[in-house]
């Protein structure tokens, strides 16, 4: 950790990745992947796994391409490029701006989706009473603005302290839950095409996609690093997520996880403690789920800040995060429940925000070198009227 000096280390930024993709993977991976992939679950699973670290080692080349660009045009990392390269720049920094509300969105969507499941007061499964539901979650929501309204710095320690808080729960769920566990879920199986394996695979690429952080973050580090593990660290935490999914099908069986949305939390219903220390040991886990969650819900208005930092030169941008908040209330009053936006959500990433998030960095890129081409035509131009 470094001290009041704006930036953070190799180890903040690797745990603000790997949270954000373990959390947004985690809560949703045990249901669509017994959805999409029925008893050949565990080969759809290594394929969505081959499928993630292509992606992860993708974004994180790009990463490396971004500080070369850096030496050249002197714009530091992604951002710069999309808020400092003209018009281009600034309508694909718009683009980002839209993903961001539709992706909090869906968080929001996941974290009712998940008190409710969990029977917290107030909180009801009924469609008309959404009202309520957003009441008791918006607290919770302006916490999280709260929290985005900070400098990168203060969002590293921030996850510094959160990092295991989270995994930690997970551990003891396995731990106490192996009893419990149906082993037959780790024979692999094929039941279904090989087309729709991959296909299926890179539909679940949809919830890694908090991995496009990085080229946020990179440019933030104090110090660059020639060799960078953190693409491996992310892989390993999609590795870790996609085991604990096999041990909760394994408990809840793949059939009756196809028919709950919200399997991760309904699971703890079946697991136990020793001695009986508690009777519902979801009524303990919820509050770390919740964590998950604030982690998705901060990171996303903290992005949208950060965008907006850049583009207006360091101006307050506490207003943006309000509206970004409340253009994502309205999507949210649209689709109404998670179990109606789950299946739009994958299917606007797998046609348009999977795409974007692979395309739009190259865009960058390319926006990047006709900007500095101008910019030294015109240098050039200069020097010989002088």
């Amino acid at each position: 950790m470094f001290s009041k000096n704006g930036k953070i280390s190799e180890k903040q930024l690797g745990r603000m990745l790997i949270l954000s993709v373990f959390a947004s993977t985690i809560f949703v991976l045990p249901y669509l992947s017994a959805k999409m992939f029925g008893e050949s679950v565990v080969v759809g699973l290594l394929v969505f796994l081959a499928l993630s670290g292509i992606y992860v080692l993708y974004i994180d080349v790009l990463g490396m391409r971004y500080e070369k660009c850096r030496a050249k045009s002197g714009k530091e990392g992604y951002v710069s490029v999309l808020t400092e390269t003209g018009l281009p720049g600034k309508l694909l920094a718009v683009v980002q701006f839209i993903r961001i509300v539709i992706r909090l969105a869906f968080y929001i969507l996941l974290v009712i989706a998940i008190l409710g499941e969990a029977q917290v007061p107030f909180m009801l499964k009924s469609n008309e009473e959404l009202w309520s539901n957003l009441l008791v979650v918006l607290p919770f929501l302006l916490i999280g603005v709260y929290g985005a309204n900070t400098k990168v710095e203060k969002q590293g320690r921030i996850h510094e302290m959160l990092f295991w808080i989270l995994f930690i729960p997970f551990v003891l769920m396995i731990l106490f839950g192996l009893k419990e566990v149906d082993y037959k879920v780790f024979v692999p199986k094929i039941d279904i095409s090989f087309g729709r394996l991959m296909l299926y695979g890179y539909v679940l690429l949809t919830v890694i996609l908090p991995m496009e952080n990085h080229l946020y973050l990179r440019p933030e580090l104090q110090i660059h690093k020639k060799k960078n593990c953190t693409g491996i660290a992310v892989i390993a935490a999609i590795a870790f997520a996609i085991i604990i999914t096999l041990f909760i099908l394994g408990i809840y069986g793949v059939n009756g996880a196809c028919d709950e949305p919200m399997t991760t939390i309904a699971i703890m219903r079946y697991i136990r403690l020793p001695f009986g220390v508690l009777e519902r040991f979801d009524v303990l886990m919820i509050w770390f789920f919740v964590i998950g969650c604030f982690v998705l819900i901060c990171q996303m208005l903290f992005f949208a800040g950060f965008i907006f930092d850049k583009m207006s030169k360091g101006k307050n941008s506490i207003w943006i995060l309000f509206l970004v908040l409340f253009l994502s209330l309205g999507i949210v009053w649209k689709v109404r429940t998670y179990e109606n936006g789950w299946l739009p959500f994958l299917c606007y990433g797998a046609v348009l925000d999977i795409p974007i998030s692979v395309i739009l960095p190259l865009l960058g890129l390319l926006v990047n070198r006709f900007y500095v081409r101008e910019e030294d035509t015109g240098m050039v131009s200069e020097e010989k009227e002088s």
